[in-house]
């Protein structure tokens, strides 16, 4: 994680899953909604050229191309089936949500 960012993952309530960070909510997403429509892409850099970005929320340089977060997995998965599309676990979504970079 960035030094510069301290965050809290407050609770797992009622399914939900909120962040804050100095005091304000920045993201709050239903724990299901979470697994079922987020993921993470795996690309190389011309897969990367070529992807539709408009579901791309952050992106992660690899040694490989990029790591790439979408809430849209679904979308990927039938309109790049030679892309690599994994489902994610909350620990990972969340690291890509902090550690990654804007698009």
């Amino acid at each position: 994680y960035p030094d510069n960012f301290r965050y809290n993952i407050v609770s797992l309530l009622c399914d939900d899953i909120y962040m804050i960070h100095e005091g304000r909510i920045i993201f709050h997403e239903d724990t299901d909604v979470l697994l079922n429509q987020y993921g993470l892409l795996k690309v190389d850099e011309k897969q990367f050229e070529e992807l539709d970005k408009r579901y791309l929320l952050k992106k992660r340089k690899e040694h490989y191309g990029y790591a790439c977060l979408t809430k849209e997995k679904q979308y990927y998965i039938e309109n790049y089936p030679d892309i690599v599309v994994e489902k994610g676990t909350v620990d990972e979504l969340i690291a890509m949500m902090i550690g990654g970079n804007e698009l």
